[in-house]
């Protein structure tokens, strides 16, 4: 039996004594794409945070593509590539610099990680600019160099932490188009297995969407015309 991308059971977090996450329960087949929606302190971050393993797991377990990110971190972490809702990569460093480092944080020699870079580079339009500095790079350049960044070491889950957070408009309208493109050539190109899209802007290429409501979920199957939003 394969396993999923990603298996949540019986999620729970608190801070403080607040209730931040409740009972989550959710299942992301390979191949999907998926998109998490609620409103500001909903939750979302603490959940891709607890799925990164960047915040401290309390009750309940997370898989990762069958690894547990509690007993297995590592392997689970190697799986996955984020990008981050902020910029935080050295502005002063050319691109390629920037991604070959994460390359090679991954386990990839010199070499390996300048070829891999500037594949990804490639694939995202960033070529030209790969010998440049990050810091005269518009909005819109920089989410694509923080996605190259998240996909350079071919994680099998992608997730997207409010990928058009800074983006112009024209770049806001592009962004569904490119995550759909990535979704087609990345297993192929990328080795990318799952693409998790996390963000209310991207709703519309989302194959099931998650709504956080009160530290608890309330899944609706799409695109299903009219399909009844079941609590958990």
């Amino acid at each position: 039996m394969t396993e999923p991308a990603l298996l949540i059971q019986q999620l729970h977090k608190e801070y403080k004594g607040r209730e931040a996450l409740r009972g989550v329960d959710l299942r992301i087949d390979a191949g999907q794409f998926f998109g998490l929606l609620g409103r500001n302190g909903a939750g979302k971050s603490t959940l891709i945070g607890l799925i990164c393993s960047l915040r401290r797991l309390q009750r309940g377990r997370i898989a990762v593509f069958g690894h547990d990110v509690r007993r297995q971190s590592v392997a689970a972490r190697r799986c996955i590539g984020l990008l981050p809702q902020e910029a935080n990569f050295n502005s002063f460093e050319p691109l390629i610099e920037i991604v070959a480092s994460q390359a090679m944080y991954y386990g990839l020699s010199k070499r390996s990680a300048e070829q891999r870079a500037t594949e990804v580079l490639d694939m995202l339009g960033l070529a030209e600019r790969q010998h440049n500095k990050a810091w005269g790079l518009s909005g819109g350049m920089k989410r694509k160099l923080m996605l190259a960044r998240a996909l350079v070491h071919k994680p099998k889950l992608l997730i997207l932490d409010e990928p058009s957070a800074g983006l112009d408009v024209e770049a806001r309208l592009d962004l569904p188009e490119v995550v759909v493109a990535l979704g087609h050539a990345a297993h192929h190109e990328l080795g990318v297995d799952q693409v998790a899209a996390v963000g209310a802007d991207l709703v519309e290429v989302a194959l099931r969407r998650v709504l956080h409501h009160e530290a608890r979920l309330a899944v609706r199957e799409h695109p299903v015309a009219g399909a009844a939003v079941r609590e958990r």
